[in-house]
């Protein structure tokens, strides 16, 4: 019988799913494939999760948050011995303009990186992972533009309309899983400098910062403490339900940011609705004597965005060229300060390890 054209050839697999430790059909040949045991092949299945209880044991996110199974978490993951060991992080170079007699501009770079380390230990699963920000040197005067943000300090006087760096020490944390019969987990998490069950997954991990270079208006509202320290977190999961009971040090952290206190064409959009109060008009100006925080408007922020991947012949290296535009809404009584319809304009280049 004579064979079809291609049918001598191995199903293609896209780039992104090879293995550089696996022999699989369609990819690159590494020589001979890896050998795995139970452990190992039940850390593999993990890294593309099927079930929230293997989304909970990934841990591909900050803290012992989860998100769906849909959400793609690209990272460079190699065996050794009986450790998984992964990388995954992401950079972007950006210069903002912004309109507005509050608005400012600036170049600088927002960044993060994640190793992680996973085995079986006992009868449970031993993660431990860290997560590093160049913030301190690369956002320089503790600050970048982003109008209508508030919550923070820096050098003792408050940011208004701007947005601190992260600290260099995003995480350092340990995390045991205890299996609990098939459908149950018991985990530990303990990090001198981590995520409490508080919140949601920090915005850096969420699906809709993927290709946004800057913080999100709600973030000291929302999850401000997913750089806190002395975290300990006792969670419980059966099947698709969670409990979880955490312990922290309930400060933010000091203004010392050094110490420990892929792909196709995307398009992004992020809506935001966030209450501001009457401290946005003082700017950064001091308190005045007898001044009260009020409730005084809400601000909406519309960010539409793009990027395409550019062919940088790197490997395990994603570039994007992008850019993004945000309007905004303003409540009456900040429109005076704002004026009624101040944009903002970014452009970055974007690097990622794939």
């Amino acid at each position: 019988m004579q064979s079809m054209p291609g049918m001598d050839k191995p199903a293609s697999t896209p780039a992104s799913q090879c293995m550089p430790w696996m022999d699989m059909p369609g990819c690159p040949s590494t020589g001979a494939p890896m050998q795995m045991d139970s452990a190992g092949m039940r850390l593999m299945q993990q890294m593309h999760p099927h079930t929230f209880i293997e989304e909970i044991q990934h841990h591909a996110t900050s803290g012992t948050s989860a998100e769906p199974n849909s959400t793609p978490a690209p990272m460079l993951m190699s065996m050794h011995g009986e450790w998984m060991l992964m990388l995954h992080g992401g950079g972007f170079l950006s210069d903002i303009q912004q309109s507005s007699a509050r608005g400012g501009d600036k170049l600088f770079s927002t960044n993060w990186l994640m190793p992680m380390a996973e085995r079986e230990v006992g009868p449970g699963q031993l993660t431990l992972r860290a997560m590093f920000s160049l913030e301190p040197a690369t956002v320089t005067s503790r600050r970048y533009p982003l109008l209508f943000q508030q919550g923070e300090t820096a050098y003792g006087k408050a940011i208004a309309d701007g947005q601190h760096p992260h600290d260099f020490f995003m995480e350092l944390a340990a995390l045991y899983d205890l299996h609990a019969g098939e459908h149950s987990v018991v985990s530990f998490y303990a990090a001198p400098i981590g995520d409490p069950a508080l919140g949601p997954t920090a915005y850096p991990h969420r699906a809709s910062a993927a290709e946004n270079p800057v913080g999100t208006l709600g973030h000291h509202q929302e999850d401000s403490t997913h750089i806190a320290s002395d975290v300990v977190t006792l969670g419980l999961t059966h099947r698709i339900v969670r409990v979880e009971v955490s312990g922290f040090h309930g400060r933010e952290p000091n203004e010392n940011r050094w110490n420990i206190d892929q792909g196709r064409i995307d398009f992004w959009m992020r809506i935001e609705n966030a209450g501001r109060t009457n401290e946005l008009l003082l700017g950064e100006r001091a308190l005045p004597a007898g001044f009260s925080e009020t409730p005084l408007t809400h601000v909406q922020a519309y960010t539409f965005g793009y990027d395409r991947e550019l062919a940088a012949n790197l490997p395990h290296l994603s570039v994007a060229l992008g850019g993004q535009i945000t309007g905004y809404g303003v409540g009456k009584p900040l429109q005076a300060v704002y004026g009624d319809h101040p944009v903002g304009g970014l452009v970055f280049v974007r690097l990622r390890r794939e």
